[in-house]
């Protein structure tokens, strides 16, 4: 639950339709004996003002800053408060959520060349696609290039499918970051897809590639 992340934890504030638009804050010590279903963080400022974000359905992203793993949280409520004279931006939620870099679809198989461009302006890395799902992918990338990147980056991925021979080209952020149990050249990267790479062409590629390994597993039974 949110309560439950460490001082230091990346927190951003932002609605899912508006990823664009968000406020970046930390993760700061309880203040009081109970801190359940919420948490306070450095105060949010602009020009000596503090800032505060009212919308409907805003999500907490929390990066925990022992795992790097990714947490989502939806908002009950946030805002500023002001505690024994210290400012402090509150976050109130409810929810009791599972690391969000762990997707529950069937995860698909699948060995592919592609490249990754991580955030924008940067060059594009070489890397392996090792498997996909309705809502993300997993590929590898070289352990020289693993420095630049880290959870809650955004990236776009770009690989050809060999079963449709098509080139696919999608979107996501970062999530989970391991290294290999294979090999100590390389890092295993999790990448959970944005809304507008999960359309019906990914749908589709998912959906072609699911068949195929369960034509390919009832084959091997005969």
């Amino acid at each position: 639950m949110i309560h439950e992340h460490k001082a230091g934890s990346h927190v951003k504030v932002y609605q899912p339709l508006k990823l664009d638009e968000f406020l970046e804050t930390e993760i700061l010590d309880p203040v009081d004996k109970d801190p359940t279903y919420h948490c306070v963080c450095a105060p949010i400022q602009k020009d000596g003002k503090y800032i505060n974000i009212c919308a409907p359905g805003l999500i907490a992203e929390v990066t925990d800053v022992d795992t790097g793993r990714c947490y989502k949280y939806p908002v009950y409520k946030c805002g500023h408060i002001s505690w024994k004279g210290i400012v402090y931006f509150a976050i109130m939620s409810r929810d009791d959520i599972s690391p969000h870099n762990r997707r529950s679809e069937f995860r698909i198989e699948m060995f592919t060349s592609g490249d990754v461009q991580i955030r924008t302006n940067t060059k594009v890395r070489p890397c392996y696609i090792r498997d996909i799902s309705q809502s993300g992918l997993g590929f590898t990338i070289l352990k020289e290039y693993v420095n630049e990147i880290a959870a809650g980056d955004y990236v776009s991925v770009s690989f050809t499918a060999k079963h449709d021979n098509q080139i696919h080209h999608v979107n996501g952020v970062i999530v989970r970051i391991v290294e290999s149990a294979n090999r100590e050249d390389v890092y295993v990267v999790g990448v959970k897809l944005c809304s507008q790479s999960l359309n019906m062409k990914w749908f589709g590629l998912v959906a072609m590639e699911q068949r195929i390994k369960l034509q390919e597993r009832k084959l091997d039974k005969v």
